[in-house]
C-alpha cells in the first residue's frame, strides 16, 4: 500500500532549529509524495527526513488547507518508554505501523514517535482533528500539539517497529478511548468523556472553519460531522463502522467508508435482507440462554486459545461480539482474560458492542479469520451457542388411537352434514387415517349432494380413486391433460399447452385441444381421442349425479355452479396450494409494454407507478382490472416478452428488485365461495381468518396420539440450503449414514441435492412410498424472504419487519432461529416450514408403524427426540 504524505527529502541526524526549520516548512508543502509504508518507514525513521502526515492544498503549511489525511503520528517526549507503550496498545488492539526514536532522544527522556495508518483516507477536517485528539488522548503525556493539522515531524534516529500491515479505524478508536476512560476512572465516566468533548470541540475550532456535532449517548462516544445526508442510506451499506447518526440532530451524519465491515452482521446467515440490516433499531439480537465456561470452551476452539494463552486483540474482540449476546457471557469472556488484559477496558467494550448494535462477528472474515474456521464450518460463535433447544412444557397427554379416529370420524361427518355455508377447518395428525374416513363417508353418504373429494396430487388421486371403486363406490376422475399427454407421448401439443400455461393463456388451452383434435383424427389411436375428449368434457361430466374425485389445482379452476353441486372434503392444506402463484417480470418486458403505448394510460401509469418504487418496496399490485388489456396485448403478439405479461397483471403483491432488473409477484387464487370441509395436520386457524375475512371459519383439532414409531432429530445443524452448501452435500451424506447405519435409506431433502427424487420439500404431499420404513429428512425449508412479504403484504401484515436470529417458543420448546420479531409474521413463516416438516415426516407413517424417521433440522417438531450434539464429521473424517 502506498499514502500520499509532503515529505522533505533532506536526511538530519540532528533537531534542525531556527532558519533552517522555516525552510523546510516553505519547502514540504510544494508536493505531494506518494510512498509505501517501509519506505516512509525507513527515510523518516533511519535517515532522519522530515514530514508533514496530511495533505495541504495552497502551497502553505495551514490548517485551514487540509485536503486529505491517511497518517496520524503521536509524541511521547517523557513518561512513556517503547516498552511501556507496546504494552498498552496491546491492551487496546490498536497497533501503529512503525515506531522510530526521534531527534531529541536522550540519556534522561526516551522521546520516539508511533505513526498509525487509517484504513481509508480521510476529507473530512473534522474527522481527521477528532482521530488526531482521540490518539494522543489515548496516553496521557503525549504531545497535544500533534492535534495541529499541519504539523510537521522531523525525521528520527533508529526505526524501532514496524508492521506496514497494521490499521487502525476512527470508529475503534473511538470505541478505545471510551474504555480507558471507564478503567481510569468508571464512576465519573460521564464527567470525564464530557470534559474530552470540550477538548476536543476546542481542537475543532482551531483547526477548522467547519461545524460539528459531538454527543456522548448512553456514555458511549459518538461524533456526528455535518455531510449531505442524500449520501447516507447508500453509505450506510458500505460499512458498519460508522459513527452513530444522533437520533436528534437532522441534518447530517459522518460515516467512514471501507470495503469490509469489522463488526460484521448475522445478515450473511441466510440471507441478505435489507440494505440497512447494519443500522436498522428492529434488525437486533435476542439474547442466548445462559452457557458456562466449560460449554463455550468444549463449542469454540478459539476461545479455548483465550483461555489457556494470549490471542491478538482481532481475535479477542471476535469472541467479545458473540459472547455480548449470550447471557452471562461478559463473565465468562472475563473469567479467560484474566491476568492478561485489563478487565474494566473489556467490560466497557462489551456495553459498546451492544449499545450501538454491533452483532457477532463471522468466525471467517472481518479483520482476522479464526484459525479453527474450516474445522468448525460454523458462521460465529452466537449461532453455535443459540442452538440450544430448551423444553418449556410438560408432554402431553396423548389419545388412543382408535378413540381419535373415531373423534374424526365424528367431526368430518358433522362439518359435512352442517348447513351453514362457511370453511370448516379439521387438524388431525398424518396417519390418523382421514383417507379411510372419508372413502367410508362416501360409502354410506345419501344426502342430496354428493361428495368431490380434493387431494394435493395426481398419484393420491388415483389412489383414492381405486379405493372408492373397491368399496362399490360410482366415483368419476376429473383429467389431467398434461399427465395425459405426458404418458400419451403427445411432445408437441405439450409443449403447446405449457407455453400458455406460462404466458397465463389459459383461456388457449381447450380450443387447442378442439384444434389438435380435429386436425389430427385420422392419425390419433382411439384412447387418445378419449382421453383427450375426456378432458375436454371434464365440467359436463361433474354433473352432480355421482362423487367425484379431483386435485387441489382443479378445484381452484373449477366454475362456482359445479362446485355448488356438491359437499366438499378437501385432504391437506389448500392454502399452501393457493401460495404458490409467485413469479416474476423483467423491467425490460414491462418497458417493450409502455413502449408500444397499446394499452391504456392508466394502465401504463401503473406500470410507471411501480417501476418508480424504490429498491425491496412490496406493496398492492392493483393490476387485476387491466387483465384483459394484458390479453389483448399478449394475443395481438406487439412484441416477445420474456415473463408473463398476464400473470403479472393477475397478481396480487409485488416487491421491486432493481439490482436484479425485475418485479417479483404474488398471484393468489381464492378459495372458492362454498362450503368446503379441510382436514390436514398443518391447518392454521389464524391463517385462514385473516386469509378469509368474510367467510365463517370453523376449526376443531383432534386428540393427538403419540407415535408408534420414534422421531429422532438432531439439531446441531440448521440444515437450510446455505447450510447444506457451506458443510457440502457430500459431507452432510456420509455423517448422517455414520448415524442410520443404512447407506440405502430412504432420503427427503431439497430437490436440488438429487435432480431425480420423486419425493422432496415442496413435494411430499400424498405419497404413501414410504410407509412404515426408516426415512431420513434432511433439511429446514426457509423460504426466500421475498415469499414471506409477498404473503404478508397480502395478508396486511408489518412487511418491514426484517429476518433476524431471535428466541422464540413454538411447539413447547425454546429455541433460536432466523425469523421475524412481528408474531403475525414469524405464525405465516413457521406455517410455511413446519407444513414442509410434518408432510415430510408423515411419510413414514409414525403413526401406525415402528419405524424411525430421523430429522436433520433445527426447527424443533413436536414428539422429537432431540439430539444437540455435533453429528457433522470433520473434513479429517472425525467428529
Amino acid at each position: 500500500m502506498e499514502v500520499m504524505v509532503h515529505l522533505h527529502t533532506t536526511e538530519y541526524t540532528k533537531k534542525p532549529k531556527g532558519k533552517v526549520v522555516g525552510d523546510i516548512s516553505t519547502d514540504i508543502v510544494k508536493k505531494v509524495t506518494k510512498i509505501s509504508i517501509p519506505d516512509l518507514a525507513d527515510v523518516v525513521g533511519n535517515h532522519g527526513m522530515t514530514f508533514t502526515p496530511a495533505v495541504l492544498s495552497g502551497g502553505q503549511r495551514l490548517s485551514k488547507n487540509f485536503y486529505s489525511q491517511i497518517v496520524f503520528a503521536v509524541d511521547f517526549d517523557g513518561g512513556w518508554t517503547i516498552n511501556s507503550f507496546m504494552e498498552q496498545i496491546k491492551v487496546y488492539g490498536l497497533e501503529p505501523a512503525f515506531v522510530y526514536y526521534t531527534l531529541g532522544r536522550n540519556e534522561v527522556k526516551e522521546k520516539f514517535r508511533a505513526v498509525f495508518i487509517h484504513e481509508s483516507t480521510i476529507y473530512d477536517p473534522v474527522a481527521a482533528t477528532i482521530l488526531r485528539y482521540l490518539l494522543i488522548s489515548l496516553f496521557p503525556g503525549a504531545d497535544k500539539a500533534c492535534s495541529d493539522a499541519a504539523r510537521m515531524f522531523f525525521g528520527g534516529s533508529g526505526l524501532v517497529y514496524l508492521n506496514e500491515d497494521a490499521r487502525i479505524n476512527i470508529a475503534e478508536v473511538s470505541r478505545v478511548i471510551g474504555a480507558m476512560l471507564y478503567s481510569s476512572d468508571a464512576n465519573n465516566l460521564s464527567r470525564n468523556m464530557k470534559s474530552l468533548v470540550d477538548e476536543i470541540e476546542e481542537a475543532i475550532d482551531k483547526n477548522c472553519d467547519k461545524r460539528f456535532r459531538i454527543k456522548i449517548i448512553k456514555n458511549t462516544l459518538q461524533i456526528h460531522c455535518l455531510e449531505d445526508r442524500n449520501q447516507i442510506e447508500e453509505k450506510k451499506t458500505v460499512t458498519n463502522n460508522i459513527i452513530l447518526e444522533d437520533e436528534n440532530n437532522s441534518s447530517k451524519v459522518y460515516i467512514i467508508e471501507k470495503e469490509d465491515s469489522i463488526a460484521r452482521s448475522t445478515q450473511d446467515y441466510h440471507a441478505d435482507k435489507r440494505k440497512n440490516n447494519n443500522t436498522d433499531p428492529s434488525f437486533k439480537l435476542e439474547t442466548v440462554a445462559g452457557q458456562t465456561l466449560e460449554t463455550v470452551m468444549v463449542s469454540c476452539p478459539l476461545f479455548r486459545d483465550l483461555y489457556y494463552d494470549d490471542l491478538p486483540h482481532t481475535l479477542e474482540y471476535k469472541l467479545a461480539t458473540n459472547l455480548a449476546y449470550v447471557r452471562k457471557g461478559k463473565d465468562i469472556f472475563l473469567q479467560a482474560i484474566t491476568g492478561k488484559s485489563d478487565p474494566k477496558i473489556w467490560a466497557y467494550q462489551f456495553k459498546y458492542i451492544k449499545t450501538n448494535n454491533y452483532h457477532p462477528e463471522h468466525c471467517k472474515g472481518g479483520k482476522e479469520t479464526c484459525p479453527y474456521w474450516k474445522e468448525c464450518k460454523c458462521i460465529t460463535l452466537f449461532d453455535k451457542l443459540s442452538r440450544k433447544i430448551i423444553p418449556v412444557e410438560a408432554e402431553p397427554v396423548y389419545a388412543k388411537l382408535d378413540d381419535s379416529y373415531e373423534a374424526l370420524a365424528q367431526a368430518m361427518r358433522s362439518y359435512l352434514e352442517a348447513p351453514a355455508k362457511g370453511i370448516y377447518l379439521l387438524k388431525a395428525q398424518t396417519a390418523l387415517g382421514k383417507t379411510s374416513c372419508y372413502c367410508q363417508i362416501a360409502k354410506e353418504w345419501n344426502n342430496t349432494k354428493p361428495l368431490m373429494i380434493v387431494v394435493p396430487t395426481i398419484k393420491l388421486q388415483r389412489e383414492v380413486l381405486d379405493k372408492l371403486r373397491c368399496m362399490g363406490v360410482e366415483a368419476y376422475e376429473t383429467v389431467h391433460l398434461e399427465e395425459s399427454l405426458e404418458k400419451m407421448g403427445m411432445d408437441e401439443l405439450i409443449e403447446q399447452i405449457q407455453e400458455f400455461y406460462e404466458q397465463g393463456l389459459n383461456d388457449k388451452v381447450k380450443p387447442a385441444v378442439r384444434k389438435y383434435l380435429k386436425e389430427n383424427e385420422e392419425i390419433l389411436e382411439e384412447y387418445q381421442k378419449k382421453v383427450l375428449n375426456d378432458y375436454l368434457q371434464n365440467i359436463r361430466k361433474m354433473d352432480g349425479s355421482r362423487c367425484v374425485v379431483t386435485t387441489h389445482m382443479m378445484f381452484l379452476h373449477l366454475p362456482q355452479q359445479v362446485l355448488e353441486r356438491y359437499e366438499i372434503i378437501i385432504d391437506e392444506d389448500i392454502l399452501a396450494t393457493v401460495f404458490k402463484g409467485t413469479g416474476s417480470i423483467r423491467y425490460s418486458d414491462l418497458y417493450k409494454v409502455i413502449q408500444t403505448k397499446k394499452i391504456s394510460p392508466k394502465a401504463i401509469g401503473r406500470i410507471g407507478e411501480i417501476l418508480g418504487q424504490e429498491e425491496e418496496t412490496v406493496g398492492d399490485t392493483d393490476m387485476q382490472k387491466y387483465v384483459e388489456e394484458a390479453r389483448d396485448w399478449v394475443y395481438s403478439g406487439y412484441a416477445e416478452l420474456h415473463d408473463s405479461l398476464i400473470n403479472f397483471f393477475k397478481s396480487s403483491t409485488y416487491k421491486i428488485d432493481q439490482k436484479g432488473e425485475k418485479v417479483d409477484y404474488l398471484a393468489v387464487k381464492d378459495l372458492p365461495d362454498v362450503k368446503m370441509v379441510i382436514v390436514s395436520a398443518t391447518l392454521n386457524e389464524t391463517l385462514y381468518k385473516d386469509f378469509c375475512k368474510y367467510r365463517s371459519i370453523f376449526y376443531q383439532k383432534i386428540p393427538v396420539v403419540q407415535y408408534e414409531g420414534k422421531l429422532k432429530q438432531y439439531t446441531a445443524h440448521s440444515m437450510s440450503r446455505s447450510c447444506i452448501d457451506r458443510i457440502g452435500i457430500e459431507r452432510v451424506q456420509r455423517s448422517i449414514e455414520k448415524i442410520t447405519g443404512n447407506p440405502d435409506i430412504r432420503t427427503i431433502c431439497f430437490k436440488k441435492y438429487d435432480e431425480e427424487a420423486e419425493i422432496y420439500f415442496g413435494k411430499a404431499e400424498g405419497f404413501n412410498d414410504y410407509e412404515g420404513q426408516d426415512v431420513a429428512i434432511i433439511g429446514t425449508p426457509h423460504y426466500p424472504s421475498v415469499v414471506y412479504e409477498l404473503i404478508g403484504r397480502y395478508f396486511g401484515y408489518n412487511c418491514n419487519d426484517v429476518l433476524s436470529i431471535r428466541q422464540v417458543v413454538h411447539n413447547g420448546y425454546r429455541f433460536n432461529i432466523m425469523t421475524y420479531k412481528d408474531e403475525k409474521m414469524r405464525n405465516l413463516q413457521f406455517y410455511l416450514m413446519e407444513s414442509e416438516l410434518e408432510q415430510a415426516v408423515g411419510r413414514a407413517r409414525l403413526l401406525r408403524h415402528n419405524s424411525t424417521v430421523y430429522l436433520f433440522s433445527n426447527f424443533p417438531c413436536r414428539q422429537a427426540e432431540l439430539v444437540q450434539d455435533e453429528y457433522i464429521e470433520s473434513e479429517n473424517g472425525k467428529d
